[in-house]
């Protein structure tokens, strides 16, 4: 995207100021935060990026809970009815485990949050593969994004809470 585009933009989201100083201090502003959006670095050029690398999976949201240990994220698991082997201690064959972002970044929480409201639900979740930092070529499956399908009539409707 080009300046003029960006600054059309701006213009767009400011709307009407009467003050021309203080119309173009707005635009001037909201210019640089689209700027930043727009930049690969970005958390959302990150994400976006992320999302067309990712699986999508079609299942039933069957439990959202706080991961075990350290890592301070959320783990989703889906129910999808396949006869895929499940090779995670104590989960059943057919269901994948997904985990959130951190809980302490603002897309962790939303994710929890959002999963949560999705128990009993049917779902496209998009599964993102992070690698392990530790270089063994291993991978933490992130819930990168997750769409609402409806509610699932074969799913029992437990008690909802919030995340995070």
């Amino acid at each position: 995207m080009d300046n003029a585009q960006i600054i059309l933009a701006a213009i767009q989201t400011v709307g009407a100021v009467e003050d021309p100083a203080k119309f173009q201090t707005a635009v001037t502003a909201r210019a640089r935060e689209i700027y930043l959006l727009l930049n690969e670095r970005s958390p959302v050029s990150r994400s976006l990026s992320r999302l067309t690398q990712a699986t999508p999976i079609l299942g039933t949201v069957v439990s959202v809970e706080h991961s075990k240990g350290n890592d301070n994220r959320v783990v989703v698991t889906l129910f999808t009815g396949t006869d895929r082997k499940n090779t995670y201690t104590g989960v059943a064959d057919g269901t994948e485990v997904l985990r959130t972002e951190w809980l302490s970044q603002p897309e962790g929480k939303y994710m929890a949050n959002t999963a949560h409201h999705l128990i009993g639900h049917k779902v496209i979740a998009y599964k993102y593969t992070e690698p392990k930092p530790d270089g063994s070529g291993e991978g933490v499956r992130i819930l990168e994004h997750i769409v609402d399908l409806g509610v699932d009539p074969n799913a029992q409707q437990p008690n909802l809470q919030q995340v995070g």
